[in-house]
């Protein structure tokens, strides 16, 4: 086992799964109702993990959208006040890209990326990433209302800027 610079992949291994669904369920609960009512997870309907069906039933009745029939960049632009993505992904840095606010909870995962990497540590300093699913609710909690002030603060789009340079290829 080795770090990498930064691992992309888009779900956990089989064995982080259910860790990874009691977070995800942990941080939507501790969520107060006013911003809980507005979340919309996106999943596949029939996934393998019944991710759907668990959410369901730990959470109730919830809005989603099919990861099978939804483009991510019409998504995130037609909808999303605030994404959070809960893997290193191309959709996070898809939406790094088209410049809305996202936060990451990567959990323990985060331990998987190289300490060097500068960018990915100012991120988690200035809750743009965060390995805890408590964390990530209480802040959001208290800064939800003013997600945009914050995202658009200069140090923060300077961060966002960097992670987009060294992650993704821009296209213009």
């Amino acid at each position: 086992w080795s770090f990498n610079d930064f691992r992309l992949y888009c779900f956990p291994t089989s064995h982080g799964q259910k860790r990874k669904q009691k977070d995800l369920i942990s941080m939507v609960s501790s969520l107060e109702p006013k911003i809980r009512e507005n979340v919309s997870f996106r999943l596949h309907a029939n996934g393998i993990y019944n991710l759907r069906e668990i959410l369901t039933k730990e959470l109730g009745t919830f809005k989603f959208n099919d990861r099978a029939k939804d483009d991510v960049s019409d998504g995130l632009l037609s909808n999303a006040r605030l994404y959070i993505g809960d893997s290193n992904s191309t959709t996070w840095l898809e939406s790094l890209v088209i410049n809305i606010p996202t936060l990451l909870f990567l959990s323990d995962e985060y331990l998987d990326h190289n300490k060097n990497i500068l960018v990915i540590n100012k991120a988690v300093e200035n809750k743009m990433i965060f390995s805890s699913s408590n964390d990530l609710a209480n802040w959001l909690n208290i800064n939800y209302q003013d997600i945009n002030k914050w995202w658009k603060s200069k140090q923060i789009q300077r961060i966002r800027k960097d992670l987009v340079k060294k992650f993704c290829d821009e296209i213009d």
